[in-house]
């Protein structure tokens, strides 16, 4: 049997743990500049890695323009994500 602190391989990334951080949408937060991610989403994400969750799933985000950048999409949201 596994165990919660064995590391695991999905699709070729490694997962140090099977701890998970559901996706939570962060409703007091605000985004730098006026884009929707920010300095708080990205404290909020590192204390959590750094806390011992070995998989992020971050918060309800909109799919809409994300190829051609029409929608909730801009430049320092995908910088901030990263």
């Amino acid at each position: 049997m596994t165990k919660i602190t064995d590391g695991l391989v999905i699709r070729g990334n490694h997962i140090k743990n099977r701890i998970v951080m559901a996706p939570m949408v962060t409703f007091s937060f605000h985004g730098n500049s006026g884009f929707y991610y920010g300095r708080q989403h990205i404290e909020h994400y590192t204390k959590r890695a750094k806390g011992g969750a070995g998989l992020i799933i971050v918060q309800a985000t909109s799919i809409f323009g994300a190829v051609d950048f029409t929608g909730m999409w801009a430049i320092g949201d995908i910088t901030a994500l990263k």
